[in-house]
């Protein structure tokens, strides 16, 4: 059998847009309007604003643009400041079994080159569906031989650098020495940390992004990272189904700016308080059975966007008080906090053991209301991704990118965007996306 790397890279470099099934090719068009909602939503915080400053400032250019105002910098720093608003919200796509986002990685160091380049929308799609196939499976790899918990960061800077190699039309050999290089210099994103003790780190997306652009930009002067995490004892089963497997159709979309692992919680409350009209002003204890990776989320009051999103008992307080976790709920800067922070106090977690087995091919819970005059709420179980929100059409990520673009694009240019993004046979240029998403 050939070299493994090699083998990838082929993959990488002769994928064809037009030889891809039909799901995928409408898996692609999903993926890519829900990241670039979540980046442009992602704009209005307090992470994207510095992410700007540090691009404009110190890597500056005209090689690619930084969203929203269109300001031009280097590849390496529109990828990082964009990766930066990708994930800034935690209203980006994920895969359940390497517990992270792939999309929000990939996306914008794609983007970059795709501006760079002025590749057309179906060299970028296809060039996203080989970026989302190799980081996941890097993600799989090396979590299986680290046994550690690396964040999106790290494996999605092995996807990243692949697809931005392919658009900047790098060879094969070329190719598995960008990936090899970024899995070699990928940040160790220790993300378990940013979930006890939030904080801007988060995932490490931008981070991701920018060694993805930087290892495929070194890769083609000759750069070389010798064999890849791919050659590895856990590698070769994991790459082996490339281009018959696609992981990309495995990815989940999320409704709520917060941390996938609250997501069950937040629906049952919600679904609770509709069906029975509930008070928030009532309501005695909010009692919820879960897995215990939810559970080890930040508990306290947030003071922060970051720590709004990475915590545990905050969303479900806002589902309560809201009926909504959106931006708008997490931002901190709207003094919803004083509506929700009261019912946090009455939040009670525990662990399910029942749940924790499940975890994280599934993430289930249960929860039970109980409201002052003595009346009891059950839920019942729910599972992310299998109540309100499933399944997930095309229809449901386009209404979603208008609810997070809303006041950042006016009305004529998002449906301008839906239109380019959702008709790749036209093959319109990357490069006029980008200036519709341009607010200057």
């Amino acid at each position: 059998m050939e070299n493994i790397d090699r083998y990838v890279a082929r993959f990488v470099t002769e994928t064809r847009w037009g030889h891809l099934p039909d799901d995928v090719q409408l898996r692609a068009v999903m993926c890519a309007i829900d990241v670039l909602g979540a980046l442009l939503a992602g704009t209005v915080t307090p992470v994207a604003a510095i992410g700007r400053r540090v691009a404009a400032r110190y890597f500056s250019g005209t090689s690619a643009s930084i969203l929203p105002e269109g300001a031009g910098a280097s590849l390496p720093g529109a990828a990082l400041a964009n990766g930066l608003a990708a994930n800034a919200l935690d209203i980006d796509d994920g895969h359940v079994l390497i517990k992270g986002h792939p999309g929000a990685v990939v996306f914008p160091a794609l983007l970059a080159a795709a501006e760079f380049r002025e590749a057309r929308l179906k060299d970028f799609l296809c060039a996203l569906v080989t970026a989302y196939e190799v980081a996941v499976r890097a993600g799989l790899v090396m979590q299986e031989h680290y046994d550690f918990y690396h964040g999106s960061g790290a494996w999605g800077a092995v996807g990243a650098a692949a697809g931005v190699a392919r658009l900047l039309g790098l060879e094969d050999s070329q190719v598995a020495q960008a990936f090899a290089v970024a899995d070699f210099h990928a940040p160790l994103v220790p993300v378990m940390r940013s979930v006890r003790q939030p904080a801007m780190s988060k995932d490490g997306v931008g981070w991701g992004a920018m060694t993805g652009v930087l290892a495929a930009m070194m890769a083609g002067e000759g750069f070389s990272g010798g064999e890849s995490l791919f050659t590895w004892p856990e590698g070769p089963s994991r790459v082996m189904d490339l281009g018959s497997t696609f992981e990309m159709m495995k990815v989940y979309f999320k409704p709520y700016a917060c941390c996938r692992w609250a997501h069950p919680a937040i629906e049952a409350v919600i679904d609770l308080r509709l069906a029975n009209d509930l008070d928030p002003a009532q309501v005695e204890k909010i009692r919820v059975k879960t897995f215990e990776a939810a559970v080890e989320l930040y508990r306290e009051k947030p003071a922060s966007t970051e720590q709004a999103q990475y915590n545990a008992v905050y969303p479900i307080a806002a589902a309560m008080a809201s009926g909504d976790v959106a931006p708008r709920q997490v931002l901190m800067d709207s003094g919803v906090g004083r509506e929700i922070f009261p019912l946090m106090d009455r939040v009670e977690l525990c662990i399910e053991e029942r749940f924790e087995k499940e975890f994280p091919a599934r993430r289930l819970c249960e929860v039970e209301i109980l409201l002052k005059d003595g009346r009891t709420f059950a839920s019942g179980v729910y599972e992310s991704g299998q109540s309100r929100q499933a399944p997930v059409t095309l229809e449901w990520v386009i209404e979603k990118f208008h609810r997070l673009t809303k006041g950042i694009l006016p009305p004529d240019r998002t449906d301008e965007v839906i239109d380019f993004l959702t008709h790749p046979q036209k093959n319109p240029s990357m490069k006029d996306m980008v200036e519709l998403v341009v607010t200057r």
